[in-house]
């Protein structure tokens, strides 16, 4: 079964390249390096899982910033501003937060000539694997637009399944939390 592979390589001319891939063996992605003209510098494993955390749970991801951050770029994207533009043009939230951070990087890996899942993949703790997976795809087949929507509507029904959950834990766990200082 494929695993995911983060690797560095650097090119013919001397440009830097980052990436995670799908692939069977260090191997594979060694050849699949040497295809693109790339020499790789290091290749390592990811772990299959992150393990469970209550504190992460509780405190959920940002589905918000994620879902505007999305919809923006599948508009813009649809009303013909490039990839770059809209990039640069979007701003979630506080203008000095985290998230802006993380557009701004992805715009300037972007720019540099890697392609917009690669890029995103880079951030795993705001893109979850899913995410860059399904841009990549959209990228490839040249329906990154439909993909962005697809994307939009999948996170707005995480999110509200999130809360459901959140909702359905949090009355047992004052009630246990009670009973224990009683």
């Amino acid at each position: 079964m494929p695993a995911q592979y983060k690797y560095k390589a650097v090119s013919e001319t001397g440009q830097q390249r980052k990436g995670v891939i799908s692939a069977l063996g260090t191997e594979q992605v060694e050849e699949y390096l040497e295809q693109q003209g790339l020499l790789p510098v290091s290749i390592t494993k990811l772990r299959d899982r992150k393990p469970f955390s209550w504190v992460g749970f509780l405190r959920g991801t940002d589905y918000e910033k994620l879902i505007m951050f999305t919809n923006s770029l599948s508009t813009m994207y649809r009303a013909g501003i490039p990839i770059l533009r809209a990039l640069s043009a979007i701003r979630i939230g506080d203008p000095g937060g985290r998230f802006n951070y993380v557009i701004d990087q992805i715009r300037m890996r972007v720019q540099s000539g890697m392609p917009l899942s690669e890029a995103m993949s880079e951030f795993d703790d705001v893109f979850s694997r899913v995410h860059t997976t399904s841009v990549a795809a959209g990228e490839e087949s040249g329906k990154l637009e439909q993909t962005l929507d697809e994307l939009s509507v999948m996170l707005e029904r995480e999110m509200e399944l999130n809360r459901q959950i959140k909702s359905a834990v949090r009355y047992p766990l004052i009630v246990i939390v009670v009973m224990v200082l009683a």
